[in-house]
């Protein structure tokens, strides 16, 4: 069983399954018939495209059912050239030369065609297009992770950071607390320590000569000395003790002064003394 196509037909089958740019040159009638011959019904893009010189309103799904049946193909050139559509809306002739050049993609020894998109992009470009993209995207995936490792990386070398700075800072203001602490012990030892002695030296009374001297260096003016000791008690700067002449006491230790310390006390009438 056969089956005989134009080669108007033919060019329109290979048409209407997705060949385009079918030169005159390159695409003879064997060609043609060989290259029908591997067509299967599911490369159909324009099943019910209708043959020109076939009886019985015959379309490309006819043929391909055809073709599928094993029926033997034939393209004989009977000197019609029906108009077929053209990819880009106008109409291709097989025998005009200018309607480009073959397929790139198609392989002239094995005659095996390569599929195209209804956009015109070839599948084996369009596969090329979609791994690149895939690249892309894995290479975008890979530097955005690395990008949060790194983020990552450096908010936890900060975060050890401001954990050594904050170690730092609460050792440095222990220490300071510490070293304050003692300072206002010292301190306040100090201050009780002097508090003490000032308290001391309170109640420590003076010697009767030098309560004596106080006085006169007080009132200004000779003085004798019963009024000296007099002055001395009332001011509590001495009080007398288990002697029962303070005057006579007080009237020789002056004389052993005026002797001994040149200058601290001078006579100036009987019985009568001041400071130098």
């Amino acid at each position: 069983m056969s089956l005989t196509l134009s080669r108007g037909d033919a060019v329109a089958v290979l048409v209407g399954i997705g060949y385009r740019n079918i030169t005159d040159k390159k695409w003879n009638n064997e060609k043609l018939a060989k290259q029908l011959a591997n067509l299967k019904n599911e490369d159909a893009i324009a099943p019910d495209l209708e043959l020109d010189d076939q009886d019985a309103d015959m379309t490309l799904r006819d043929v391909l059912a055809a073709i599928e049946d094993e029926t033997e193909i034939h393209v004989t050139d009977n000197g019609k050239a029906p108009e077929l559509p053209a990819a880009d809306g106008g109409v291709l002739t097989p025998m005009d030369e200018d309607i480009g050049q073959e397929v790139d993609a198609v392989d002239d020894e094995s005659d095996v065609p390569v599929d195209e998109e209804d956009d015109g992009t070839m599948v084996g470009e369009k596969e090329e297009a979609e791994d690149a993209k895939a690249a892309d995207d894995a290479a975008v995936v890979k530097a955005e992770a690395k990008a949060v490792k790194a983020k990552a990386k450096q908010e936890e070398k900060a975060a050890k950071a401001a954990v050594r700075t904050a170690s730092r800072e609460a050792k440095a203001k222990e220490k300071a607390d510490e070293k304050e602490v003692k300072a206002k012990a010292r301190a306040d030892k100090k201050a009780e320590k002097d508090e003490a002695a000032a308290e001391k030296k309170a109640d420590k009374k003076l010697s009767l000569i030098d309560a004596a001297a106080k006085v006169l260096e007080e009132e200004g003016r000779p003085m004798k000395c019963a009024e000296m000791i007099e002055l001395a008690k009332k001011k509590n700067y001495w009080m007398p003790g288990k002697g029962k002449t303070p005057v006579a006491t007080l009237v020789a230790s002056i004389g052993t002064s005026i002797k001994n310390e040149k200058g601290r006390f001078k006579k100036t009438d009987k019985a009568t003394y001041d400071l130098v």
